[in-house]
């Protein structure tokens, strides 16, 4: 049942939270008939998502870019989360920085953690 949950919001419960036109309903379709490939699907076949009513192959290509803009912004947060950010200040580096988040941290990675905080984000 996680998956259909992950399904449903886009990302974790207190991460980003983008649409990802799958519903609850088509959630737990796409869970049922793709199980463990379900993510695997959403990435890399969305046209696989049509045997679901109501999942056109324009709907399933939005479902598509909603799912990874929403996993990129989980990687991303993930990651600085490992080089030691809290989750408030991944959230504002992410803001800040966007996808070039993870580069500017590697670039600049002496003394992050310290720059990092207070008002500059």
């Amino acid at each position: 049942m996680k998956a259909v949950e992950r399904c449903e919001r886009g990302s974790h419960s207190r991460g980003p939270r983008l649409e990802i036109n799958l519903g609850p309903i088509r959630a737990a379709e796409a869970v049922e008939r793709f199980g463990d490939r379900v993510f695997e699907v959403l990435h890399n076949s969305p046209e696989d998502l049509c045997v679901i009513k109501c999942i056109t192959p324009e709907r399933a290509l939005a479902i598509r870019e909603s799912f990874c803009a929403v996993a990129s912004i989980a990687n991303i947060d993930s990651w600085l989360r490992h080089v030691g950010l809290g989750k408030a200040d991944a959230r504002r580096v992410r803001e800040a920085y966007g996808d070039d988040a993870a580069r500017v941290v590697r670039e600049t990675r002496v003394g992050w953690p310290t720059r990092c905080t207070g008002s500059a984000f």
